[in-house]
């Protein structure tokens, strides 16, 4: 893959809510592919849908309940 050994680069887009329930929308980019969006109520956690959703757009990761 054209991103292999690409480190990822997480910005955090914007926090909403109030301080006992967040919501983090988080952006991620890697290598040469376009950034993709993902949120959460954690920063992990939107970290997390945000690399799922580049993975799954570039086809590298096609089914969140696989194990493989």
């Amino acid at each position: 893959h054209q991103a292999a050994g690409a480190v990822p680069v997480y910005i955090i887009d914007s926090r909403e809510g109030p301080d006992h329930d967040p919501l983090f929308t988080v952006s991620v980019k890697v290598g040469a592919y376009p950034p993709a969006t993902g949120s959460g109520r954690s920063k992990r956690e939107a970290e997390q849908a945000a690399a799922a959703a580049l993975l799954q757009r570039e086809g590298v990761w096609l089914d969140q309940g696989s194990a493989a």
